[in-house]
């Protein structure tokens, strides 16, 4: 869906299915420059999952990479809008096709990179996190 409210639409055509909810990524926003909290105050009601990779320009055309790689997004101030609006769901580090692909990708430093960058907005944010349990 191009907007939250294409999103939105479909799930009401389908029904409003309390199975049913969308995926919030702001990174598909962020290139048609639609403002962080218009999306939110559009998506959150029908938000039952957040994924947060970043997005950066590379002189031809968009890119995504990492979480906090770019510095495009907000992510304290994106996390502080879902927590107010009631969202209490998780929140998934996107590793992108794009990422993945490149010569020398390590999935365990990826994971490592997504928690320390994501690890400060968790904190500023007031977000709790879940404790992994034990193996």
């Amino acid at each position: 869906m191009s907007l939250p409210e294409d999103a939105l639409w479909l799930l009401k055509e389908l029904g409003n299915s309390d199975w049913l909810g969308m995926v919030y990524d702001y990174s598909h926003y962020a290139d048609r420059q639609l403002p962080l909290e218009e999306s939110i105050a559009a998506a959150a009601p029908a938000t039952a999952l957040i994924a947060v990779k970043d997005i950066q320009h590379n002189g031809k055309e968009y890119e995504f990479v990492l979480p906090g790689e770019a510095g495009t997004v907000n992510y304290t101030r994106l996390l502080k809008r879902f927590i107010a609006a009631g969202y209490t769901g998780d929140v998934c580090c996107e590793v992108s096709s794009q990422v993945f692909r490149k010569p020398g990708y390590d999935p365990v430093e990826a994971a490592r990179k997504c928690y320390r960058n994501m690890a400060k907005a968790f904190t500023q944010a007031g977000m709790p996190r879940k404790v992994p349990r034990a193996p």
